[in-house]
């Protein structure tokens, strides 16, 4: 398989339940070694790259929004987003931007829930805001509207358009015709 993520583009990566989807995103992005082939970022093959390497490039170049969300319950939904921001120190332009990115993905009104008080559509969509928070060339979303309604799936569909429109490169798994009739490139795991 080839697969090439180019600014402006949505790939889309659909199958079946267990084809596959995540353990391909998860190879891309650097967290899972392929048994055969090769995976290049920039150039570079990410297996002559170290653990410590693989993880600075991956901060680089990609917002990552696991299918869980994977948000930390004891910090409100807006310093989940900001978290990013941590290693550079927490300026009222951080929070600014966590505020923006919230806006964007439609959940800034709950800016001040806990993890544990969002729906799962919510909370998948607060781990979208802190995936755009550094505003990388790169997002990869695993399963971006399965937890949704429609009309939240329709809105975040919108903002993906959006966010190609911009200029960003999109990997994107879904079973979802909603994100596949979108696509630039369909990837099908059979």
């Amino acid at each position: 398989m080839s697969l090439h993520v180019e600014p402006s583009r949505l790939v889309c990566v659909a199958g079946r339940s267990g084809s596959g989807k995540s353990t391909l995103l998860n190879i891309a992005t650097g967290f899972l070694e392929p048994d055969r082939g090769v995976v290049h970022w920039e150039d570079v093959s990410v297996r002559e790259l170290n653990a410590d390497q693989r993880a600075r490039f991956r901060v680089r170049l990609f917002g990552i929004v696991f299918q869980t969300g994977a948000l930390i319950r004891s910090l409100t939904a807006i310093e989940n987003v900001a978290i990013p921001g941590l290693p550079h120190g927490l300026s009222r332009d951080s929070w600014t931007r966590a505020v923006a990115c919230l806006e964007l993905a439609g959940v800034s009104h709950r800016s001040r829930h806990f993890p544990t008080s969002l729906s799962v559509g919510e909370a998948h969509r607060v781990a979208l805001a802190r995936a755009l928070y550094r505003d990388p060339p790169i997002l990869v979303l695993d399963e971006p509207t399965a937890s949704l309604d429609g009309q939240s799936a329709d809105s975040v569909v919108e903002l993906l358009r959006g966010l190609r429109t911009s200029g960003k490169a999109l990997l994107v798994a879904s079973h979802d015709g909603r994100v596949i009739e979108c696509a630039d490139t369909l990837v099908r795991l059979d």
